[in-house]
């Protein structure tokens, strides 16, 4: 967590796990970066967000005490050695910031 100015980013940890019988491609950015997560394994990777606050007065130690919630979403498919055959799976959700933690609701 930072800030500058108005300006705070907030960071956490995301685990996304592959419990299905083949390999997917995912994405969280409309595939402008990707990574193919074998089946039965798991990724880790660093999501940060930044937040414009109203202004240079407002704290983003004391607006993260507040109950907020954030949109997430990731996408994939399964990798096929045919490119032209692609059914898109899309998982969205929202993360909740409460007690210092995001939570995915279900």
């Amino acid at each position: 967590m930072s800030q500058e100015g108005k300006t705070g980013i907030i960071s956490f940890w995301l685990r996304t796990e592959n419990p299905g019988d083949y390999d997917v491609i995912i994405s969280d950015d409309y595939f402008k970066n990707k990574l193919t997560l074998p089946k039965g394994k798991y990724a880790m990777k660093e999501v940060s967000f930044r937040l414009e606050l109203k202004n240079e007065k407002v704290k983003l130690e004391n607006f993260i005490k507040k109950k907020f919630t954030i949109p997430y979403r990731l996408v994939y498919y399964i990798e096929s050695k045919d490119d032209s055959i692609k059914d898109f799976i899309a998982i969205e959700q929202e993360a909740e910031f409460k007690d210092g933690k995001f939570i995915f609701k279900n």
